[in-house]
């Protein structure tokens, strides 16, 4: 197996209570039967305490999350987890929160990890990284499969980065060659993502303010921040088209561009991260509707 992860994967590390949008609130928590089996031996008032915060739906175990916020019951008020403060280490935590915001595409024998913009540290990280984007090896196993549909995908994929990392040619003609134009408009773009199932009440008020604003012009400065913002939602949906990542990209400048400064583009893009790549219907249903007003 070969594994490949960005050149910037290896700066993540979870910022804790420093992080203002703690990821053990407002999810839900569910447990893989692995950490479960280790929860039922877990010995002491800690287990008894693990296993009463436990509840169980539809055999499947998950914590019972706290109060408004619906908070994890092992975040303290300090936003740290007791269960890594009670071993000092993460071997207590379930895998969803051993690996979050990590995100995994696997084809043929290689699997590709990175970071998603959930989360605002892994958000910070991607767009401000400085050196173009690249895939490196996490390992030294293992040989590259060749001929499958999927490795063509791949191919094209990568080639697709190659040039959209070429900082010798201006970004708007890079984002035309490989993405080409879009046919949206910031109110049709807004219009798009209001007829999404949306989490937070505020975002639906954030696209309905853009929806008001008069229709402008596409335009993304060029700034190696929107190259890398471009760059991630292509290494994330290889299965979608150039479009899929111009649109997105669009959508988080029409926000940051219309809205108050209090919002900066990884606030944005956190919040557009947490409202289509956590949907289990989203992403196909904006790539699909792209494609829509593409053929109109």
């Amino acid at each position: 197996m070969i594994e490949l992860v960005p050149n910037y994967y290896h700066e993540f590390k979870c910022i804790a209570d420093k992080c203002r949008h703690t990821c053990c609130a407002g999810w839900e928590i569910d447990i893989d039967p692995e950490t479960y089996a280790l929860y039922q031996r877990e010995k002491g008032s800690l287990g008894r305490e693990i296993m009463s915060d436990i509840v169980l739906e539809y055999g499947v175990p998950s914590f019972k999350l706290q109060g408004k916020d619906e908070r994890c019951p092992f975040l303290n008020d300090d936003n740290l987890c007791r269960l890594i403060l009670a071993k000092g280490d993460e071997s207590l935590l379930c895998n969803i929160c051993r690996d979050h915001p990590r995100f995994i595409n696997m084809h043929g024998n290689v699997t590709e990890t990175g970071l998603g913009l959930a989360c605002e540290e892994a958000a910070r990280i991607v767009l401000g990284a400085k050196e173009s984007f690249a895939l490196v090896r996490s390992d030294d196993s293992g040989e590259e499969q060749e001929g499958s549909e999927e490795d063509v995908i791949y191919k094209n994929r990568d080639n697709d980065i190659r040039i959209m990392t070429d900082r010798s040619i201006p970004l708007t003609t890079r984002i035309e060659q490989v993405c080409g134009r879009s046919s949206l408009d910031s109110v049709q773009r807004a219009r798009l993502f209001l007829s999404l199932e949306i989490l937070d009440p505020s975002w639906r008020i954030m696209l309905e303010q853009l929806e008001q604003y008069e229709a402008h012009d596409v335009y993304i400065p060029n700034e190696t921040c929107y190259e890398n913002l471009i760059v991630y939602y292509m290494f994330r949906y290889p299965m979608f088209t150039g479009r899929y990542a111009l649109e997105n990209a669009l959508l988080a400048h029409d926000l940051t561009s219309s809205l108050d400064e209090a919002y900066t583009l990884e606030d944005i893009v956190r919040r557009l991260s947490v409202e289509v790549e956590y949907s289990d219907l989203n992403p196909d249903t904006v790539a699909e509707a792209i494609d829509a007003y593409r053929t109109c």
